[in-house]
């Protein structure tokens, strides 16, 4: 018998017994949570909001772009949505649970968490698996010196995974080395040496296992010497320590930029043993670009002579992220691995080599869509671009250097009326002080046309050509390119992979003059900026749960979210670059389906890729930082979550209210919502916190919404939806009230003569709550 009809109608059932429209009138008042609670009342009140969800799916569609895997869906598929959107992250949670240094990364999986303060290593036990249920208490500590016999040895460890079946706790022990350096930057080095690792049995609290950085049995009682190593391990973003590794996997790269490698790793969490899954993960040539001479410049040292070639001192122009995928085989085993892979094309144009006018494009650049590769075979061969090799300087170099300077100088004095004798003069002396070292060297992108002169579209070379400089992004290219690989772990095979294209757009001369923050921004990003460029910094993936998708068995879906964080660099400068204005990161959404026949039937691919959603997030701050949306365009400050169109937030403390000037539309006074929060608030700030929590919202600016349509030539086989978001609200964090007590914002004090005490790093936003160093929140 079906449950929901035996269930009585309740006795003023006006659901049930009202007209259709005035039943959709009345859910009209209820969210889609609620609506799918009601749902399950009888079987009348699940068909009448079946029917209002069947007759409103354009909108629902809309409304859940970012989580539901498709434009068509059904009923299922809306319940999850609406069930997952009423997960959001709440800003003012109901538990929380603090550790006792900033730095810390608690990790927690099944019943087991531990993390890492100072010396110690923190474990607890949970009477279950739900943190937000059971909280933290009772937790066991244990000193990781005297556990190793490390004795005065300076170390650092970090918490990298917990195996919730066991409760092994993988632990990784490095050293920093900081090197300072005589020069025009005079910026230190912070050099990350790993020592190795080690398993800690939460229940037996001991460790049982000890490894060397490169797997080999050790007592790890000794910290590594300063020289660096041949091999690194990737890290997060660039101003982050913690090491990439998901459930046992994670990569090590060579050091040597010129002929290095990108190899795939596991680790056996019971042995720590470690096994290469992939050698090469770049190897096939396809990605040939990333193997010519001089594609990357990672200056380090006496190699950074000016501030245009210095983007700090742990700067990759590869970024990483690596998750397993859920898919199961005929045998039930996981066999599957996705990696995002972010390369950097403006990396190469750093190199002091590379001084000519017109450096040539990386013909890599031009890839801008989806190339799936074949099914458990390598991919096949395809064409491949690289970037031009190192050009000879020529022997006049101040004559070169005054021809670069006069070319960066025109579009500057021009317009005031400087006469072209003055403009050569200026050249003149810019060039003798540069070649006497009292200012940066020069550089090749202060050539004229700057990113449009790296990054023109061939065989369309007039920047004056209306087509070329407005309206779809022609004449454009990105500065970076990002990936997502399927490997086979079994095999060591790349199966898949998917270019991901780059929000591109040009505004005619009435948009620019609209939004002149936006025509900024769309330069940046289209690589058209004659003073800013913009770089990937970090790489962050995520792989939610299967969905439902299909009612044929043979296919599962589940939803991906890739979060590239930037930066944007002023190569135009005599003097260190000051704060930018904006933050520019960007995001992908898309369904990837697993078609289990494809082991059977040689013409079915193994995986698909659908439903492509591109979001540029526009976060501006810098000049504009005392308005209610700017804010510290640090891109440390940040961990967005696409999924729910927020972002957990490190803000300063506002050191007066805001109140705006009344008739500026850049600066107006904030609504009654944002006054109370910078006024009002203030007043329950934690005594000497400089840093408060706060939840980001996003919306979109509908009006630079463009789609990318499908098109084979451009290897694009896959719609695209590209969105620009702004922030659209502010909302400050509380610890969980207590009975009687007032609401108080969450906060932290940086001191710089505390080692711990100098950052909070935003760490985790999804459904289990929020994570920042050293504190929970659920």
């Amino acid at each position: 018998m079906d449950h929901q009809k035996s269930k009585p109608l309740p006795q003023e059932d006006i659901i049930s017994r009202s007209p259709i429209e005035i039943t959709f009138h009345i859910l009209s008042f209820l969210s889609d949570a609620e609506k799918v609670t009601v749902s399950s009342i009888c079987k009348t009140w699940e068909q009448r909001v079946k029917a209002w969800q069947e007759s409103h799916s354009k909108q629902i569609s809309a409304k859940y772009a970012s989580i539901l895997p498709n434009a068509t869906f059904n009923w299922e598929m809306f319940k999850q949505a609406a069930r997952t959107s009423a997960q959001r992250p709440s800003p003012t949670p109901s538990g929380m649970f603090k550790a006792g240094s900033m730095k810390a990364d608690i990790k927690h999986a099944g019943r087991y968490v531990a993390w890492v303060e100072r010396d110690d290593l923190y474990t607890a036990t949970l009477s279950t698996t739900r943190l937000e249920k059971d909280g933290i208490q009772n937790a066991s500590s244990a000193s990781i010196s005297g556990m190793l016999n490390l004795g005065q040895s300076k170390f650092e460890a970090h918490v990298l995974h917990v195996d919730a079946k066991d409760g092994v706790a993988i632990v990784c022990l490095w050293r920093t080395v900081i090197r300072r350096h005589e020069g025009f930057m005079r910026t230190p080095d912070y050099i990350t040496i790993v020592a190795g690792f080690f398993g800690f049995d939460i229940n037996e609290q001991r460790i049982i296992w000890k490894r060397d950085m490169h797997g080999n049995i050790t007592d790890l009682n000794t910290m590594p010497e300063e020289q660096d190593p041949d091999y690194y391990f990737p890290t997060c973003h660039q101003y982050s320590q913690r090491l990439i590794f998901s459930d046992g996997m994670f990569i090590k790269a060579t050091q040597d930029i010129a002929t290095r490698k990108f190899e795939l790793w596991t680790m056996d969490f019971g042995t720590g043993e470690q096994k290469c899954i992939l050698k090469d993960m770049l190897g096939h040539s396809e990605f040939d670009f990333t193997r010519a001479p001089d594609c990357r410049h990672e200056p380090r040292g006496a190699d950074v002579r000016s501030v245009a070639n210095y983007r700090g001192s742990n700067y990759r122009a590869d970024r990483f992220d690596i998750k397993p995928l859920p898919f199961t085989n005929a045998d039930g085993k996981r066999e599957y691995a996705l990696v995002s892979w972010s390369y950097d094309f403006t990396s190469w144009l750093q190199s002091p080599q590379i001084i000519a006018d017109e450096p040539d494009q990386p013909d890599g650049a031009a890839d801008n869509g989806a190339q799936p590769g074949p099914h458990d075979t390598d991919m096949p061969d395809a064409p491949a671009g690289a970037p031009a090799g190192p050009q000879v300087p020529p022997p006049d170099l101040i004559g070169q250097a005054q021809n670069i300077f006069m070319q960066a100088l025109l579009s500057n004095m021009e317009d005031d009326g400087e006469a072209p004798d003055v403009i050569a003069a200026a050249a003149q002396n810019m060039a003798q002080m540069m070649m006497m070292g009292q200012i940066p060297a020069f550089h090749p992108m202060m050539a004229m046309g700057g990113g449009a002169h790296m990054f023109e579209v061939d065989g369309d070379d007039d920047p004056d050509d209306p087509d070329h400089a407005h309206g779809d992004g022609e004449g454009s290219k990105p500065t970076q390119q990002t990936h997502l690989l399927i490997i086979n772990t079994t095999t060591g095979k790349v199966v898949q992979y998917l270019a991901l294209p780059t929000y591109m757009i040009c505004l005619d001369e009435e948009e620019e003059k609209k939004d002149m923050d936006f025509a900024e921004i769309a330069d940046i990003v289209c690589g058209r900026h004659p003073d800013q460029i913009r770089y990937p910094i970090g790489l962050r993936l995520d792989v939610r749960d299967l969905v439902d998708r299909y009612s044929d068995p043979t296919k599962e879906t589940v939803l991906i979210d890739i979060v590239q964080e930037t930066s944007i660099q002023r190569l135009v400068t005599l003097f260190p670059p000051p704060v930018l204005p904006f933050i520019l990161p960007e995001a992908w959404s898309l369904a990837l389906v697993y078609n289990k026949e494809a082991s059977t039937k040689d013409d079915v691919p193994t995986f698909t890729f659908e439903r492509g959603v591109s979001r540029l997030y526009k976060i501006i701050g810098g000049y504009h930082e005392d308005g209610p949306m700017c804010i510290d365009p640090n891109p440390i400050k940040f961990i967005i979550n696409p999924l729910y169109e927020m972002a957990l937030y490190n803000c300063q403390k506002p050191e007066r209210p805001y109140q705006g000037e009344p008739g500026n539309p850049h600066n107006p006074p904030p609504d009654p919502a944002l006054r109370a929060r910078y006024e009002a608030e203030m007043a329950v700030v934690p005594e000497g916190a400089d840093i408060l929590a706060e939840l980001l919202e996003f919306s979109e600016q509908k009006e630079y919404q463009v789609t990318a349509q499908p098109d084979p030539e451009q290897r694009l086989f896959m719609p695209w939806d590209m969105k620009v978001m702004q922030v659209s609200a502010r909302k400050p964090i509380f610890e969980p009230k207590k009975e009687g007590g007032l609401w108080m914002r969450i906060g932290w004090k940086l001191s710089r003569s505390d080692p711990d005490g100098e950052m909070t790093e935003p760490l985790g936003l999804d459904e289990r709550g929020m994570r920042f160093g050293g504190c929970w929140l659920w």
